[in-house]
């Protein structure tokens, strides 16, 4: 039965913190970078033809090259 309590417990701690939490929508949004997206492209050029293997490659090379770019920048 201690597997049941500590269950009761977690939920009742999730329930006042749910209750009392303010999202941060500047943070939130501020978060969302174009890399959280990043399944959506390749599903999206599946859906115009491209394999998902070479759509989720060209994305990732996209996201690799992109990434040097900013390595560079700073």
């Amino acid at each position: 039965m201690e597997s049941f309590d500590v269950t009761i417990g977690s939920l009742k701690v999730t329930q006042i913190l749910l209750e009392n939490i303010t999202p941060n929508k500047e943070k939130i949004k501020a978060a969302m970078t174009e890399e959280l997206f990043a399944t959506e492209k390749a599903l999206n050029m599946t859906l115009k033809g491209t394999s998902f293997r070479d759509a989720y490659r060209r994305v990732g090379a996209y996201f690799q090259k992109k990434g040097g770019e900013e390595d560079e920048a700073k």
